[in-house]
């Protein structure tokens, strides 16, 4: 039975390589592959005579597993995975159908429908109806049976997984002998002191051993000298290299974040440190070392290189201690240079990490050295967790504060609550250790390192691209923030984002069939009303909508830049037809997305039905004002450009949409107005049919003036004025006496009803100008006091002539 160290040295092995290519899913498969491949009986063959047989005995197979449960975890991934692929030939089987089922389904259609019981058919026609209807059920039976087989497989791969994931669940919680005891360390290091003494004997054997094809003396020589050629590139080669290249790239901006040079310096330094891994690699290899006491150490080692090649590159492009314009992380130099030592220390705990679960799985230990040999990886990780997360909340603290923010900004809030659960993480891990509870804190401190090695490389992938893009476009090091802000590297940070998520789910434990599973839920899709909704269709149908919505907008654009302009449509019939082009548009596109992307909206029927009864009720309004746009879109008994009245406001129309109008007052503020108060209430259009418009000035004169002198100056005045029209000709009326004045209305008629204002003011003015030149008096109200006595007034005692109030005298309204 394969133990819990083997699935974790595995999973050790296959997060290193992942993380260096961010193509996890892909290479973590590869195990499950790897099982597949163990059983010739994998591969789904579409071609088989009759594949039901095959999937009975498979199914078969499994039952039988699963009552027993004595199948390991790697047999029942290989049943899981012929399950899978069986599952998805008998779906392909299921949803194609037959074509001879189909051919003969025509056939029947011909025939006519069936009569009903009181009614008979021709002899010959219902013989030949039974022999087409025996022939269909013939035909439907291996679809049938593929249905069958697709709902029995679903139901055996959710136990297998269940049962896999029970197994999990216990290895995780098994409890081991507590490193606290000190008397489990004497036998710890006793086994430890063991193995190891295996270990060397067996190297010295293996490299001493005279039936090696390569001599020994050549084997040491080519070693050392690829040793040396390690070293050189790392002490040597890669500062020079680096000093150069930074000494150049400050040159070109002592600011710049993305120059040329500093992008190479970034790859080089990850390029020569690999080389520098892969020289010491192979100079391992010369050697020609093998060992049975250290196969698994010996697999391991390029996992070792590359967890301490990444540590090292991601600890320079996050802190970058000698260059403090381009750390991802802005922090002082001191603490830039902890920072970087901090990474190198978590790659250094998963490099003894790793390396305990390969010796782990090479020989079989007590328990207590289990707990013991951890507590040398636990406990120094927890540490660096700790520091790092505390490193973590005084950055974004520091840099609140530099910005002069009350609070911090979202991204900082976010940073200061990771960092404290990392910190918590830490304490659990360091409890779980010392408690015995070794495998889950193992999980714990792999899980938060290896997340934060995804996330490190997701951060500097995201420079080096925006940094690339920044530097193919010539922009500037000073603009570089604002680079960062573009909606290209939202987009590229989020499509990075959403592939790290499947190794973030493998690295917290999911397993390759977990994430394949998910993978074919979200292509297959779910059946909603008779259709499949899949990812794909999803995908498809958004496309589809998304090009038809902007090709109508392109339309619409074109139609009033080009072509409405020279037409002789008034700007309003212009709008309106711009705006019915787009509704057009986009229900056009709607139907093309649902024809491209395969759905079947007739199967939906009933469920749009449901829906439109609640939305009915619910959105009667909504639903209203839509189509009171339309119609005024229709009749147009206003346009854009009107000055209208409407529900109290008056302004002019600026645009109508399918749920509401927006007016913009005279005082430069807009109303929005529901569409149904334009076509149930009564509006106002001063400039539907013309914008010509009558203004009335009412003026007052004195009693005793020159009536007829007055009406003529009235007359010239509107006459002279360039916007007053000529016909219909200007008009004084007499409309009464008041109780000041002989009061006057003078009425004429603008071209431009929109002036009437303007036109107002001046003819007042005007008014006032020539009345005053003629002598005419412009009264004010004035009023006169009777003061009646009475008897009663007489027995009033007399008041103090100090204290009585002077009388106010007549003062102009």
């Amino acid at each position: 039975m394969e133990t819990a160290t083997e699935n974790r040295t595995r999973s050790w092995v296959s997060a290193a390589l992942m993380i260096m290519a961010l193509m996890l899913p892909l290479l973590a498969g590869a195990p499950a592959e790897s099982l597949a491949q163990e059983s010739p009986q994998a591969d789904g063959n579409l071609e088989v005579a009759d594949p039901s047989v095959e999937w009975n005995e498979t199914a078969a197979r499994a039952l039988e597993a699963l009552r027993s449960g004595k199948a390991s975890s790697s047999a029942f991934e290989v049943l899981r995975q012929k399950l899978a692929d069986e599952r998805d030939q008998a779906l392909a089987i299921a949803e194609s159908g037959s074509i001879l089922s189909k051919s003969i389904q025509a056939q029947i259609d011909a025939l006519g429908a069936a009569p009903d019981g009181d009614s008979s058919e021709r002899a010959d026609i219902a013989a030949r109806r039974a022999e087409l209807n025996e022939s269909l059920a013939a035909a439907d039976a291996p679809v049938i049976a593929a249905r069958e087989a697709f709902n029995r497989a679903n139901v055996l791969i959710s136990e297998i997984d269940r049962v896999i994931r029970a197994r999990e669940s216990v290895k995780l919680t098994t409890l081991l002998p507590t490193p606290l005891n000190p008397f489990n360390w004497a036998g710890a290091f006793a086994e430890m002191q063991d193995y190891l003494g295996r270990v060397l004997v067996e190297f010295e054997t293996s490299i001493a051993n005279p039936s090696k094809a390569t001599p020994l003396k050549i084997r040491l020589i080519a070693s050392g000298l690829l040793l040396v050629l390690s070293l050189a590139v790392v002490f040597i080669i890669l500062p020079v290299t680096l000093r150069s290249m930074n000494a150049r790239a400050r040159r070109v901006d002592v600011k710049t974040t993305h120059s040329g040079w500093a992008l190479l310096a970034v790859l080089a330094r990850l390029v020569l440190a690999s080389l520098a891994g892969i020289l010491a690699y192979s100079a391992f290899s010369m050697l020609d070392i093998s060992s049975t006491a250290a196969r698994s150490l010996i697999q391991v080692i390029p996992a070792v290189g590359a967890f301490l090649v990444i540590s090292y590159w991601l600890g320079y492009v996050i802190f970058a201690p000698d260059a403090p314009e381009r750390r991802l992380m802005k922090l002082p130099d001191h603490q830039a240079r902890t920072g970087f030592w901090i990474v190198m220390g978590v790659g250094l705990v998963l490099v003894v990490e790793l390396a305990i679960e390969a010796s782990e799985k090479d020989m079989t230990f007590l328990p207590g050295t289990h707990a013991v040999a951890s507590v040398f990886a636990l406990l120094p990780g927890a540490f660096l967790l700790w520091v790092f997360g505390s490193m973590a909340q005084s950055s974004t603290k520091a840099q609140t504060e530099n910005e002069g923010l009350e609070h911090p900004s979202y991204t900082a809030a976010l940073v200061q609550l990771l960092a404290r659960t990392l910190q918590v993480l830490a304490i659990a891990i360091v409890v779980l250790a010392l408690s015995g509870f070794t495998a889950l804190a193992r999980f714990v401190l792999s899980g938060c390192a290896l997340s934060l090695g995804v996330i490190g490389i997701l951060l500097a992938t995201d420079r080096l691209i925006v940094s690339a893009l920044g530097l193919a476009a010539g922009v500037s090091g000073r603009q570089y923030g604002e680079t960062r802000q573009s909606f290209l590297s939202i987009a590229i940070g989020l499509t990075m984002s959403i592939a790290a998520l499947p190794v973030i789910a493998l690295i917290w434990g999911a397993r390759p069939a977990d994430i394949s599973e998910f993978w074919r839920l979200m292509t297959e899709g779910v059946v909603v009303g008779g259709t499949r909704l899949s990812a794909t269709v999803v995908l498809v149908f958004a496309f589809t909508l998304l090009v038809g919505l902007v090709a109508s907008r392109w339309l619409q654009r074109f139609l009033g830049s080009a072509v409405l302009p020279h037409t002789h449509l008034d700007s309003g019939a212009q709008s309106a037809l711009r705006t019915g082009i787009g509704y057009l548009g986009a229900t056009v596109s709607f139907m093309l997305a649902v024809g491209f992307a395969g759905i079947d909206l007739s199967s939906l029927a009933i469920v749009f039905g449901a829906l439109s009864v609640g939305l009915g009720f619910g959105l009667q309004a909504v639903v209203s004002n839509f189509i009171c746009g339309i119609i005024l879109l229709i009749e147009r008994p206003f346009k854009e450009g009107d000055w209208i009245e409407v529900s109290g406001y008056s302004g002019i129309v600026r645009k109508i949409a399918v749920r509401f109008t927006r007016l913009e007052t005279f005082d430069r503020d807009d109303v929005i107005v529901p569409n149904t108060d334009l076509i149930t209430g009564t509006v106002k259009n001063m400039t539907l049919s013309t914008i010509t418009g009558r203004v009335i000035v009412p003026v007052g004169i004195a009693y005793g003036s020159d009536i007829k002198k007055a009406k003529s100056i009235f007359v010239d005045i509107m006459s002279a004025h360039p916007d007053v029209l000529r016909e219909p000709a200007p008009a004084v009326l007499f409309r009464g006496l008041g109780d000041s004045a002989l009061d006057f209305e003078l009425r004429c008629f603008i071209s431009n009803v929109g002036l009437g204002l303007t036109v107002r003011s001046d003819l007042l003015a005007g008014v006032y100008r020539e009345l005053s030149k003629a002598g005419i008096e412009i009264p004010f109200p004035q009023r006169d006091l009777h003061i009646r006595t009475s008897s009663g007034l007489t027995d009033l005692p007399a008041q103090d002539p100090s204290e009585a109030e002077p009388k106010a005298s007549p003062q102009p309204g």
